[in-house]
């Protein structure tokens, strides 16, 4: 399975917010949209993302901070990204090992989507769980021979 088949099924909406807006615009995003991160974006262009764990390293130096601070001051910007075509197993490998939970998906110079640990994780499982009833029907029906 390849990341274009899980955003198939979750889709390529990818919630962005630009540099120039504040982290607690940003967290309000997060939020509302009950997401852990957003692609920032600048003239259509990913220049670096902001997670959860980008806001929490802030709060952890100072609440107030959060109102007047602006996102492009507390983004990541060394982005990794992945590829529509790149296998599943790849990219969870990739993400663990640069300890991010979220990745963009970016095919030549468009945004194709976002990718979560969890999706990654969900679809996964779904291709095990396809493969034991498989395995299973396949027993069954060897026995009843």
């Amino acid at each position: 399975m390849v990341l274009n088949d899980i955003l198939k099924k979750k889709g390529r909406l990818v919630r962005t917010i630009t540099p120039d807006k504040t982290v607690k615009e940003a967290v309000d995003l997060l939020v509302e949209h009950n997401i852990g991160g957003l692609l920032v974006v600048e003239g259509g262009r990913p220049v670096g993302i902001i997670t959860e764990r980008d806001v929490l390293r802030l709060v952890s130096r100072g609440k107030e901070r959060l109102e007047t601070m602006l996102v492009g001051e507390a983004m990541t910007v060394d982005l990794i990204i992945g590829m529509p075509d790149q296998e599943v197993e790849e990219t969870m490998a990739v993400m663990t090992e640069a300890h991010i939970r979220h990745l963009p998906v970016i095919e030549g110079d468009e945004i194709a989507g976002m990718i979560s640990i969890g999706d990654l994780v969900k679809s996964m499982l779904h291709e095990q769980k396809a493969e034991i009833t498989y395995l299973r029907d396949y027993i069954t029906g060897r026995r009843g021979l």
